[in-house]
């Protein structure tokens, strides 16, 4: 895993064919693409909400787990517990210094346990994969925003986390 400042996220992502909006963070939106919104299941589903939008992330040879926003709600972030996780990867920066994480494929367990920080901080944070086959933008509004092409992965989401959602 790598850790990339805001102008490397960017670079990345435009060399993956994704385009910024004018706050140079990634779109959702992709043609012909449905956007799916969904509010946070419980908390007690995180993990599992992170291991199914990992696999879906990392279907090709790298994804980008981007955090646009953190300390929204200081109350909720374990900043201390971020770091040493940070810094298990010799990585002594910050995260306003470096808030792209660049996982490779063969990183998917740890890509989980940097989204499930994600969602337990209330971050926003943007997951974008090399492929283009998945989009997500997760907000400190306790709402996420999926745009897929993976099958698999939406009926998963649509079965698993969104109540009365209907099957895909």
């Amino acid at each position: 895993m790598r850790f990339l400042t805001k102008e490397e996220s960017i670079k990345w992502c435009n060399n993956q064919g994704i385009t910024l909006s004018s706050r140079s963070l990634p779109e959702m939106q992709k043609p012909d693409v449905e956007i799916v919104t969904f509010p946070f299941p419980n908390y007690l589903k995180f993990v599992a909400l992170s291991k199914v939008l990992s696999k879906s992330a990392l279907q090709g040879e790298e994804c980008l787990l981007w955090v646009s926003d953190f300390s929204v709600w200081p109350s909720s972030e374990n900043l201390p517990l971020y770091y040493k996780l940070r810094n298990s990867y010799t990585d002594f920066d910050l995260l306003i210094q470096r808030p792209g994480h660049l996982f490779a494929k063969h990183e998917i367990e740890d890509l989980t346990n940097f989204l499930h920080l994600g969602l337990l901080f209330g971050w926003d944070c943007y997951l974008i994969s090399d492929l283009d086959k998945t989009r997500v933008f997760i907000s400190n509004d306790e709402m996420i925003d999926l745009c897929t092409i993976d099958s698999e992965c939406l009926q998963i989401i649509k079965s698993q986390f969104i109540t009365n959602a209907p099957a895909a």
